[in-house]
Parts: C-alpha cells; sequence; structure tokens
C-alpha cells in the first residue's frame, strides 16, 4: 500500500453527505483550502437516495438557496421549493452536489474513509484516511467529523458507547403504477399518492400480511423509494454488525420483490436500483461535558440553535481530552430525518473550522455571532 503524504489544508472534512458538503462549501467560501473525503462514490448521502428533502424551508440560506437553484436547473425537482418536502431525483442530488463543490473549490476524494485523527499536544494536526491500495495522511488545523456514525469523533474519545441502532432497506421499485387502485383502499396513503404525485408518501403493507414500509412516490414517472424495516438492530461501529444488516436488507428486498411479483396486478414490479442500501435509524450518543471548556455564554451559543436545537457540536465542549480543532456536524447534531437542520449543522461548522483557522485560534473560540454573520443561520 502506497503512502500519499504532504496534503496540506486548512479544513478536512470526513463524510460526503448533504451536511459534509455544506460544511466543506462554507468553509471554502469563508476562505479556507478544504478538502472532503468520502468512502463511496458519490456525494450526498441518504439525501441522494431520491426520498423528498425534509425540513428545509425553516433553515434557508443565500447557501441552500444556491443548491436549489442548481438542482432546479438540472432538472431535479418537482414542485414548490418552499414547501415542507421537496421530491427530487436522487441522481440528481448527486451532481447539484459536485457542482456546487467544484464552483466553491473545494478538493474532493471519493472511495477515501477517513479512520482517525491525528492529535499533537492535544489538538488536531490532520487525519489518516484509506482509500484503494492508498493511505492517506492529511494535515490539517482543523476536522469536521461529518461522517454520520461520529467515526472521528469516536477515534477521540467523544462518544459514549453506541446503542444497537434500528436500521431498514431503502430500494428502488418501477411498476408499482398498476397498483392504484389496490393502493387507494389503503388507510396509509396520502393524498395524491394514488396519482403518484411526487413526494407522496404511503405507509402500510405492500401485501396482505406483509411487513409495513413507508413508499416515497419519485421525481421520475413510474418509480417509487421504499424503505423496508429489518428485524435486526445494527452496532454502527461493528463491520460485522452491519454486514449482518447489509445481508439481511438485500435478502429481504429479494423476498418483497418476489412476494410483489407473485400478485397478477403487480408482476410488472421491477426493482431499479443497482442494489437495495442499507440505512441506520437514529445516531451514536454524543458525551457531553458538565461545564464546557469555553465561557458559558459562548458555549451555549454555539451548542445552541433556531427553537434550541443544536446546530453544531465542537468537541472541546463535550467530555474529551482537548481534542481542540475537531466538530461534528450532520447526524449527531441534528435532528434525525430533517434534512434541513443537518444542513445547518454543517454550513454552521464549516464556516466556524474557517473561521478559526483564519484568526489563528480553535472553533471553540469563534463566536455564534461571527458565524451568523457569515452564513445568514437563524443563530
Amino acid at each position: 500500500m502506497k503512502t500519499l503524504k504532504n496534503l496540506r489544508y486548512d479544513v478536512v472534512c470526513a463524510g460526503g453527505g448533504a451536511s459534509g458538503v455544506f460544511a466543506a462549501v462554507a468553509a471554502a467560501r469563508t476562505g479556507a483550502r478544504v478538502l472532503l473525503l468520502e468512502r463511496t462514490g458519490f456525494l450526498g448521502g441518504a439525501a441522494a437516495l431520491g426520498m423528498p428533502l425534509r425540513g428545509v424551508a425553516p433553515q434557508h440560506t443565500p447557501l441552500l438557496d444556491e443548491f436549489l437553484c442548481i438542482l432546479t436547473d438540472l432538472g431535479g425537482t418537482a414542485g414548490p421549493l418552499d414547501g415542507p418536502e421537496i421530491p427530487v431525483n436522487g441522481e440528481t442530488v448527486k451532481l447539484a452536489f459536485h457542482r456546487l463543490c467544484r464552483e466553491s473549490g473545494v478538493d474532493v476524494l471519493l472511495y477515501s474513509e477517513a479512520y482517525e485523527v491525528r492529535l499533537c499536544g492535544g489538538a488536531v494536526r490532520g487525519l489518516t484516511a484509506v482509500g484503494k491500495d492508498t493511505l492517506l495522511e492529511v494535515e490539517a488545523p482543523v476536522a469536521i467529523d461529518a461522517t454520520g456514525a461520529g467515526d472521528l469523533a469516536r477515534s477521540a474519545g467523544a462518544l459514549e458507547q453506541d446503542p444497537p441502532l434500528e436500521a431498514c432497506a431503502a430500494l428502488t421499485l418501477t411498476g408499482l403504477e398498476a397498483a392504484e387502485l389496490w393502493h387507494r383502499k389503503k388507510s396509509g396513503a396520502e393524498p395524491g399518492f394514488a396519482k403518484a404525485r411526487p413526494g407522496a408518501r404511503y405507509e402500510g403493507p405492500l401485501t396482505e400480511g406483509g411487513p409495513v414500509c413507508t413508499v416515497y412516490a419519485c421525481v421520475e414517472p413510474n418509480r417509487f423509494l421504499v424503505q423496508l424495516p429489518l428485524a435486526c438492530k445494527v452496532d454502527p461501529s461493528d463491520p460485522a454488525s452491519r454486514t449482518r444488516a447489509a445481508v439481511q436488507a438485500h435478502t429481504k428486498a429479494l423476498e418483497l420483490l418476489r412476494s410483489l411479483c407473485a400478485r397478477s396486478e403487480l408482476s410488472a414490479v421491477r426493482l431499479s436500483s443497482v442494489s437495495p442500501q442499507l440505512q441506520l435509524c437514529g445516531a451514536p450518543v454524543v458525551r457531553r461535558a458538565e461545564k464546557s471548556v469555553c465561557g458559558p455564554e459562548q458555549a451555549a451559543a454555539v451548542t445552541a440553535g433556531r427553537d434550541g436545537r443544536p446546530l453544531y457540536f465542537g468537541v472541546s465542549h463535550l467530555n474529551v481530552p482537548q481534542p481542540a480543532g475537531l466538530l461534528v456536524c450532520g447526524a449527531l447534531a441534528a435532528e434525525h430525518g430533517e434534512l434541513g437542520s443537518a444542513l445547518a449543522t454543517g454550513e454552521a461548522a464549516g464556516a466556524c473550522a474557517a473561521l478559526a483557522v483564519r484568526q489563528g485560534g480553535v472553533p471553540g473560540m469563534v463566536t455564534a455571532e461571527q458565524v451568523r454573520r457569515t452564513t445568514g443561520l437563524l443563530l
């Protein structure tokens, strides 16, 4: 395995989901040199599955408006952009995030997974990541954990033992339009689902006696996103546990497909996604300190956002041995399922990281007012 060294940046962000992209872009537009690492082959994470974007309207900022404009320009949305749910095309979401990074000057490395923060004297000095046959050693004074599972925070000791999480299989089906009348009789269908209105949702079994699923009508005609709950719980830090769940996700998806095709009115149903994806429901527990190492006013400001929700966590505010320069955003810091909150945590963390580098300090010394003026977020 070859080792790539001398990768020097101001900010390195681990995780290319929606929150990680917004963190990287916000940092770059605040003047920092930014590297974004993503372990898969695309950006967007769960937001790129094709589910409607939820919870976006309350958190509109110039950056979010620009992303939605790019998405619209690429033809990836249907319906108003200020509603509670915005139907999107998952593949277009991936392209929109890539375009946002490219136009903002963010360096992106796909197929590269960060697994450890490098600390020196209690402060971040960079991180180590691995790609195919390549070990990456990145130097940066600030690191942002946007992995969704707290991989970097865990390596710094900032997480409690993860509780087992619920899991589901996410898959995309075509051919359900033949079952409109059948769906319409179901009490779990929202108005408009029978006509496949983009974003309309149905909750209930797809076959008599089958498991309860959540089904979304996609932007593309005759395409539906299905979330199928799994019986197992998953330890997100245990590869063996995640592997067992992934195998079960594929097995349950195939069983569902076979049971649907066995019905004459559903015989045209096909699996249109490459393969079912494993989704974890919930987030690891962030360990809080009884007292902040920073001033109480500043600590309260940076950890409490709109309606008292956390906008981002600086790990210096948690019960860990002084990992100054590490920020956490995304699923750990946002309300689960609310993309708007996840984007806000990313944008706030990215701006905070860049401001800390500009001022020659650590993120814990950046005030919420500075972040607000930079991003337009309602802190």
